[in-house]
């Protein structure tokens, strides 16, 4: 039988957890698993993708001092995606507390 429109709901970061159990990464762990996960983003600044982490991969963002640029329309992995979009902007991120901190150097080696 001919499907007309199929209407597919995908399958959410928490749900993927859940299906995990106690088995699923935690902590600094988790953070660097949902990192590795494949991502599509618009161009915009890095309040916008610190929004799509925190909706999306539902991932705890902390921007530090002065977070100024943006990323540029991409897809692929969310690390690969943060690390274009940080380094032409002399920024910088760090994996910390189960947290993703974005910023210049000075200011997430604290």
């Amino acid at each position: 039988a001919e499907v007309a429109q199929a209407a597919f709901r995908p399958v959410t970061v928490k749900e993927v957890l859940a299906a995990v159990g106690p088995k699923a990464p935690q902590g600094d762990a988790l953070v660097r698993w949902k990192l590795s996960q494949g991502g599509k983003v618009s161009e915009g600044k890095f309040q916008s993708f610190a929004a799509w982490l925190e909706r999306d991969l539902d991932l705890r963002v902390k921007l530090l001092g002065d977070v100024m640029g943006g990323t540029a329309a991409a897809e692929g992995k969310v690390s690969e995606i943060l690390d274009q979009g940080l380094s032409s902007n002399g920024l910088y991120y760090r994996v910390r507390d189960g947290a993703l901190w974005i910023g210049p150097l000075q200011e997430i080696v604290r």
